[in-house]
């Protein structure tokens, strides 16, 4: 290996270049479950509503959710202003109802202020929903952040909530507010984001929008995006599969080359020593062999830690829990590996000699046929080139059917675990800890 990376040495910036674009290669092909993803969590389950933070808040809700948040907070409220004009609304937003004559919209928000939105509104929101009792559409989730009322919020019966909170000085209603923040603590972020996207859909289905038209807005977007790094990604194979051939048919040429200078400098005495049947072979054969590891090795073997670097971090950076059965996947196909490379590896090994055999026999039957016919020795001649070629197809035939067990046993390994991600997944989900998205991106 050493010395093959020598004459790679003579080809290093297409090598380089080979590693940048294996580099983005999987960068493409790893960004596609992501956006498999949000396609599924954002466009389908949440009416493609990216986040838990309405863009437009009709003047009922605003006034009502700057009356849940306390003293401290009421700040960021600020972010939203009052106006009339629809052309302002973004172009997803902007069927809105005819009957709306006035609204709050959000002005371009940077992340960081879009960021402390989400966390200040979370609570707000969601004791909003618990009022108005719609989180009883949201299933189980819904149901877990409704039960930590006890089934009742600690309001008056028959009084109407704003009123309620109107009726409050600051100080009654901030100490009222951080006795519920206080239960919502115990809320996963999950939840609360799930729960904070519903308040977004019921106050866009309020206002008359049309939330359809948003779902596929974003699914047409995301699908775009997939179709744009799927022909980049293509590109990046095309190039690599290119720059490939190229680097092994340039050093496949210097080696032959080699080879042959060497083989000149030979005495008759090494010339015996390997043979001529041996010398044909790897001026020949053994440098084809050489020139299609070197395309394997550009573009399966660097490829193969790359994509499995990006593809682990990926993994971690999901928040699944589910990082675990990534050490059992790993170390089951890593011993299946083991067990067929131990196997098939001697004979690997012993294909080369068999093949100078078979060589070897070819040459002396064809430039002995004269010898041959005048002794009369054909049968004996046919048995010794049968057995050469017998020899050789039984080794292939055993590394052939020893390597074909691997690709089936992958398979089994591999939906073996995608039913595992699947069982250990779909509790997840009951539990509103994962999303059915994350889980197609983590298989």
């Amino acid at each position: 290996m050493s010395k093959l990376l020598k004459f790679l040495k003579h080809h290093l910036i297409p090598v380089l270049l080979v590693l940048a674009l294996l580099i983005a290669e999987a960068f493409c092909d790893l960004a596609l479950p992501t956006y498999t993803s949000e396609i599924v969590n954002v466009g389908i389950q949440q009416s493609g509503i990216e986040n838990p933070v309405p863009k437009v808040l009709s003047q009922e809700s605003y006034f009502l959710l700057t009356s849940l948040l306390p003293s401290d907070q009421a700040s960021v409220m600020e972010y939203y202003v009052r106006s009339e004009d629809k052309n302002e609304l973004p172009k997803s937003l902007q069927s809105i109802s005819g009957d709306v004559q006035a609204f709050y919209l959000l002005k371009d928000p940077s992340e960081e202020e879009l960021s402390d939105l989400e966390s200040t509104l979370s609570y707000p929101m969601l004791l909003c929903m618990a009022i108005s009792g719609n989180m009883q559409t949201d299933g189980e989730n819904a149901d877990y952040a409704q039960n930590l009322f006890d089934g009742d919020l600690p309001i008056p019966e028959g009084v109407d909530p704003q009123q309620f909170f109107a009726s409050l000085d600051q100080a009654g209603k901030d100490a009222f507010l951080a006795e519920i923040y206080e239960k919502f603590d115990e809320l996963p972020e999950t939840i609360l984001s799930q729960i904070g996207i519903l308040f977004v859909q019921n106050e866009y289905e309020s206002l008359g929008i049309d939330l359809g038209k948003i779902s596929n807005r974003y699914i047409l977007i995301s699908g775009a995006k997939m179709l744009g790094l799927a022909l980049a990604s293509m590109a990046c194979t095309i190039a690599v599969c290119y720059l490939a051939s190229f680097i092994a048919s340039s050093v496949g040429r210097d080696l032959r080359g080699s080879v042959y200078r060497k083989v000149l400098s030979f005495s008759n005495e090494d010339i015996e020593k390997f043979s001529t049947a041996s010398l044909i072979t790897r001026t020949t054969n053994d440098v084809t062999n050489v020139t299609m590891a070197i395309v394997m090795l550009l573009r399966i073997v660097f490829y193969a830690p790359i994509i499995g670097a990006g593809g682990i971090v990926k993994v971690f950076g999901t928040n699944s829990g589910m990082t675990w059965i990534l050490a059992v996947a790993i170390g089951v196909i890593t011993l299946v590996m083991g067990t067929v490379f131990a196997v098939a590896m001697p004979k690997f090994k012993g294909m080369q000699k068999l093949v100078d055999k078979l060589n070897l026999v070819s040459r002396e039957i064809l430039t002995g046929l004269s010898v041959i016919r005048a002794f009369g020795t054909h049968k004996h001649e046919e048995e010794r080139f049968d057995k050469a070629n017998t020899d050789l197809m039984k080794n292939g035939l055993f590394i052939n059917r020893t390597m074909s067990l691997m690709m089936p046993l992958l398979m089994l390994l591999m939906n073996g675990i995608t039913l595992l991600i699947v069982w250990n997944g779909g509790h997840s989900i009951d539990a509103g800890l994962l999303q059915v998205g994350d889980m197609m991106a983590f298989i």
